[in-house]
């Protein structure tokens, strides 16, 4: 419905300019809508990953202006007991958030062991708050041959109450 505007300049012209206002508008919706799709269409691409890969999940934002529990990281610390490993072969966790390395085992934090600890090894990882992760054990050879644990991934959720995750190779 247009308005009749009544002002000094001619009812023509008021009519051009609310349609210019509606073509404009128009333009604007359309554009954000074809934005939004393309943006859906970037998050759907994905690398080669294992089989099981997850997401990241957090909980929902609070509305008020204290920090907020996702906005905080902690020093997670991960234990693998009993790898008993060859001289070269290093052990990472490798997981599905991008402080493991989102399945790339390039990009996985890597554990270390040494006399008093072997055959554990140990890492500690910081991450998010809050924050629910999957994750696997990865030993990687001194030729750079990449061997997974075959079990099902492994999961924790970080709290301040839940800041080490300790288990066998599987």
């Amino acid at each position: 419905m247009k308005k009749t505007v009544q002002k000094k300049t001619s009812s023509r012209k008021a009519a051009v300019s609310e349609t210019s206002i509606a073509k404009k508008t128009a333009e604007i919706k359309k554009a954000a809508s074809s934005t939004a799709a393309s943006k859906s269409q970037e998050i759907k691409v994905s690398k080669s990953t294992p089989p099981r890969k997850t997401t990241k999940t957090t909980t929902p934002k609070l509305k008020n202006d204290a920090p907020k529990a996702e906005d905080q990281t902690i020093n997670f610390t991960f234990i693998l007991n009993d790898k008993n490993s060859y001289f070269g072969e290093n052990i990472f966790v490798c997981g599905n958030i991008d402080e493991l390395g989102n399945w790339d085992t390039s990009k996985a934090v890597s554990l270390t062991t040494d006399e008093s600890l072997y055959p554990t090894w140990k890492g500690t990882a910081t991450l998010p708050l809050n924050t629910y992760i999957e994750f696997k054990f990865v030993s990687v050879s001194s030729d750079g041959v990449v061997t997974w644990e075959e079990s099902e991934n492994r999961a924790a959720t970080i709290t301040k109450d839940n800041i080490l995750y300790e288990g066998n190779w599987n």
